[in-house]
């Protein structure tokens, strides 16, 4: 009994260590793969903020642009008191070109 008793209790000891250390060493792998994790979303979210503000400024740019393509041969067009049409046509076209580069600008950039 004795035999059987002592067996039984270092069988149990022994299962105890192993179970502790592979806890212990499924413990180390899952810290790491937490790390490894966590910078890859810290990456992955800085990256995607700096996107979404490049589109942003794009965007802005590009609603003007288009508004400006439009006003160049508007479907009715009216004629500001005071001007001709030569200055009107020549101020479009300004307003284009100075939204076009700003467009432009922030798309190469």
């Amino acid at each position: 009994m004795e035999i059987l008793s002592f067996v039984s209790l270092a069988l149990s000891l022994t299962n105890g260590f192993i179970l502790g250390f592979v806890t212990i060493k499924g413990n180390r792998k899952l810290e790491v793969l937490k790390s490894k994790l966590s910078t890859q979303t810290h990456v992955t979210r800085i990256q995607f903020e700096t996107e979404f503000d490049a589109y942003k400024k794009i965007w802005e740019t590009l609603v003007k642009a288009k508004y400006s393509v439009l006003l160049l041969r508007p479907f009715l067009d009216y004629q500001p008191h005071g001007e001709s049409e030569e200055e009107r046509k020549t101020r479009r076209l300004t307003e284009f070109s100075t939204n076009f580069d700003k467009f432009f600008q922030h798309l190469t950039s």
